[in-house]
């Protein structure tokens, strides 16, 4: 019979929980939700950006109020400090507790590239960066819960995500096209799809969620200071005003709930179908958004509907026949 606090096996509860991977109806569920807070998060943070006139400052503001909620955390929770703590000394790589860099590169590349591309261009770019980093992660096996195949679903899920959201963004529109700036709106999305992957495998060191969620703020924190004094020292940072309305700040607390939401349920999606829900959550959130306080006018477009459900048909898509990739004797890989 295995010592009290032990596994069957003689594992430490800690890495037993760790290994634990969730079913695949409530993953979906959790990281559906985590795209309609990026939507909601998108939506206050933009307000305060214009508000303030230096939406780079309103990141900033919202990862540090994130990292805040964190460090209470890990003050007064013995448990947060002990994941934390065990990433000294657990092997990872510097490079594998980055996903919050990545976070810091993709909300300043965001900054700089939407004013030249336009949102619409900006969206589909951004996709097709997620989808396909997606496929390359699940294909290394970069996140916990080993390496997926690149397979026919899964490639077709991943087609019908982009061609879901040029649907929902582009019919109608009348954005130029600039190959550089879609190409940098590309490599953020894959920047994305990596930060997923790292803070899986680093969640995978911590247990603890919040944990993980700590230490990507720091990371994306630190980097998002150091491009915003950047900014300063070239450019100043005028301030048309500090907003008064304190659901503006809320964005902060939404990141933690975000990350929370995708380093809990990577391992049983795989990057890719992480990603896909993420972005069906997110669409189907900033439509309902859209009619309860709306951003702009109009309703609801034909392509904005087809686009939400082509989102949901592919995350289903993507899900079929997924097999994990394990080896062999002498190497050999063979799917299961």
């Amino acid at each position: 019979m295995p010592p009290a606090g032990s596994s069957a096996a003689g594992t430490p509860p800690a890495a037993a929980e760790a290994g634990t991977t969730l079913p695949a109806a409530p993953a979906l569920a959790i990281a559906a939700g985590g795209g309609g807070l990026l939507a909601g998060q998108s939506r206050l943070n933009a307000a305060l950006g214009h508000d303030l006139g230096q939406p780079l400052l309103a990141a900033v503001i919202s990862n540090s109020i994130g990292l805040t909620i964190g460090l209470i955390a890990t003050i007064c929770s013995s448990r947060v400090r002990a994941g934390v703590k065990r990433l000294r000394g657990s092997g990872l790589r510097w490079w594998e507790c980055g996903g919050g860099l990545c976070g810091a590169c993709i909300v300043a590349g965001a900054t700089f590239v939407v004013p030249h591309l336009g949102v619409a261009l900006f969206t589909v770019g951004l996709v097709a960066g997620q989808t396909t980093g997606g496929l390359a992660c699940d294909k290394l096996g970069l996140a916990p819960g080993g390496r997926r195949a690149i397979t026919a679903p899964r490639i077709a899920g991943a087609l019908l995500a982009i061609a879901a959201v040029a649907l929902s963004d582009l019919l109608g529109g009348d954005a130029q096209v600039s190959v550089p700036f879609l190409l940098l709106a590309a490599a953020i999305g894959v920047a994305s799809a990596v930060q997923g992957a790292l803070n899986g495998r680093m969640r995978q060191v911590t247990v603890d969620p919040l944990a993980t969620v700590t230490v990507n703020g720091a990371v994306g924190t630190a980097g998002l200071l150091v491009v915003l004094a950047i900014l300063a020292a070239s450019t100043g940072l005028p301030i048309h005003h500090w907003p008064a309305r304190p659901w503006e700040y809320l964005g902060g607390p939404m990141g933690v709930c975000i990350v929370f939401a995708s380093v809990f349920t990577i391992r049983a999606l795989g990057v890719l179908r992480l990603a896909l829900t993420t972005i069906a959550g997110q669409l189907l959130t900033a439509v309902i958004l859209d009619q309860v306080t709306p951003a702009h006018a109009g309703g609801i477009s034909v392509g904005t509907a087809l686009g939400v459900a082509l989102t949901f048909i592919a995350v289903g898509v993507a899900g079929l026949r997924t097999p994990l990739v394990r080896r062999g004797r002498g190497g050999a890989e063979s799917a299961t």
